[in-house]
């Protein structure tokens, strides 16, 4: 069951990826939003990438991300600390 559930999870993620339209005009380097920012980064996975991008970018609770992604609240603000702190350790890199 819970590999059905890994799977299911999984694939609403990447349905989701592949209906986020990319901007007719690109952005230049110096200019990246938040999502694009957020969804080009190699160190987040898919879920977390979802979390941040449905907090930050759309603005919705955790309560609404957890709904939209199947997922519960903890498991959304467990996937929402991690993805920032994984952006932040980026950040300080550069």
């Amino acid at each position: 069951n819970r590999a059905t559930d890994h799977w299911r999870k999984q694939a609403r993620e990447q349905e989701y990826l592949a209906n986020q339209g990319v901007p007719s005009v690109p952005a230049r380097a110096d200019q990246d939003t938040v999502e694009t920012w957020v969804s080009r980064n190699p160190a987040l996975k898919p879920v977390h990438r979802l979390c941040i991008i449905l907090r930050y970018v759309h603005g919705m609770t955790r309560e609404e991300i957890g709904r939209q992604a199947g997922l519960t609240e903890n498991q959304v603000k467990g996937h929402l600390q991690y993805a920032l702190t994984l952006l932040r350790r980026e950040m300080e890199q550069t």
